[in-house]
């Protein structure tokens, strides 16, 4: 039995499949790209008939998407905060390499998607208060509605895909906590006990409070996603004694299916998805050139579910997910291009003067 196990959980550590492939693995590159598109493909089904995840074809797989593009997060956020030396450097970074993208997607909705859009007159358009409030977006206050706009959609929420921003936010609040207690960088065992406690934690709450979210909407809750986050965390900071073999990482989308049937075992997804996300990430297959042009999953993160809402709007009668996808697959890739090329790398090329500036905003000390 013991020779069975030794040869069932013997294999590569995340440690070892990092340092092969120099911490530039392939995997996560497709894997941040697979997983956009996921979302985009989801929407094509949800938004122009509100269908549940359930009954599309991919049933509750579809629901991993985001598990998985947490632990994603956790995993390569973890990388980032070990390559810088001040908290305070680490949080601009995050905030650079966000918010500049998402203020440009705000903009654009609102004084030009809206614009063509809307049912009102302009004059009332760009007065009317629900226009103002739109832009707590710039802050991550989200906001969905743009008056006049999309209001004979089945959903009339402008970009529904900003509904995960402030659990990006809180992920990221919850490391920087993990750092000033001490649990990161170095003592991995406080930072394994914080991670079980909110694995605890967090269902416990919902289920006292009746909030089981999953039963109501056929949607996760937002904390789960950052549960995922921690679990990515956790499993960076213990890459050295995490083994990786086809079979476990087999077995936790398994899990993850198994666990998604119910709204009570569905905050058991975070740790198995963790752990088959970073199994395929740490996977290098081939390079595809014009997908390695760029990172640009965000941008279809941001486009996608405007795009597709005007595709709606503009075709009521065509409300197949093939057609919408047909639609705005290609404007989606077009504008995520644009993000990446025009916001993000030139935003990230300066990320040196931005940080050195900062640094001279600070009052000298006499």
């Amino acid at each position: 039995m013991a020779t069975i196990a030794r040869r069932l959980l013997d294999g590569p550590t995340v440690a070892d499949k990092m340092e092969l492939y120099n911490n530039r693995a392939r995997g996560f590159d497709y894997l941040r790209i697979g997983l956009s598109i996921a979302v985009a493909l989801w929407h094509a089904f949800w938004l122009p008939t509100l269908i549940a995840a359930k009954s599309t074809p991919f049933g509750y797989g579809i629901a991993m998407i985001m598990p998985m593009f947490f632990a994603l997060s956790g995993f390569l956020v973890s990388g980032s905060l070990l390559r810088t030396t001040r908290i305070r450097e680490f949080i601009l970074l995050r905030v650079i390499r966000i918010m500049p993208a998402l203020a440009v997607e705000v903009l654009l909705s609102a004084f030009i998607l809206g614009v063509i859009l809307t049912t009102l007159p302009l004059r009332d358009y760009f007065t009317d208060p629900v226009f103002f409030v739109y832009m707590r977006n710039f802050v991550g206050d989200v906001q969905f509605h743009l008056p006049g706009v999309f209001e004979s959609n089945p959903i009339s929420l402008v970009n529904v895909s900003l509904w995960t921003v402030p659990y990006e936010l809180l992920c990221y609040v919850a490391i920087v906590v993990l750092w000033l207690v001490g649990a990161l960088p170095k003592k991995r065992w406080l930072l394994l006990a914080l991670v079980i406690l909110a694995q605890i934690a967090l269902p416990l709450r919902d289920i006292l409070a009746d909030n089981l979210i999953i039963q109501q909407n056929n949607n996760l809750p937002g904390r789960l996603f950052v549960l995922s986050f921690l679990f990515g965390v956790l499993i960076y900071f213990f890459n050295d004694r995490i083994v990786l073999r086809p079979w476990m990482a087999f077995a936790s989308a398994l899990l993850c299916l198994l666990f998604l049937q119910s709204a009570y075992t569905c905050y058991l997804v975070p740790l198995p998805a963790a752990y088959l996300t970073v199994f395929l990430g740490l996977t290098n297959p081939p390079k595809i050139p014009v997908l390695m042009g760029g990172d640009y999953s965000y941008g279809i993160y941001l486009y996608a579910a405007p795009l597709q809402q005007a595709s709606i709007a503009l075709f009521p009668d065509h409300r197949e997910w093939w057609f919408n996808l047909a639609t705005t697959l290609p404007l989606i890739c077009l504008f995520a291009a644009f993000s990446w090329h025009v916001v993000e790398k030139p935003t990230l090329d300066r990320k040196r003067s931005i940080l050195a500036g900062l640094d001279r905003l600070r009052p000298r000390r006499i």
